[in-house]
């Protein structure tokens, strides 16, 4: 059986990869049209369609985290459990 320690790792790094992500398109989906064009980076729409589904996934393993870590919010709220 996997540990939980393990499980609380590959989340942690799952919800900083989405994060990055979220930065990356957030980003180009902010800089001008051409400029992007002119990269030949993906289309808007695609690049919308990928920010959403990332926001999306972030939200849940965002929730995932806090239910796996809630002893230690609760401590550093200090509502000790």
């Amino acid at each position: 059986m996997v540990s939980k320690y393990r499980i609380k790792q590959v989340v942690s790094l799952t919800l900083l990869i989405l994060w990055i992500l979220m930065i990356i398109t957030g980003t180009l989906l902010f800089i001008s049209k051409e400029f992007r064009k002119e990269l030949k980076l993906i289309e808007r729409k695609t690049l919308k369609d990928i920010h959403i589904y990332v926001g999306f996934l972030t939200i849940g393993v965002s929730i995932i985290h806090i239910i796996l870590n809630i002893r230690a919010l609760m401590c550093y709220l200090g509502l000790g459990i």
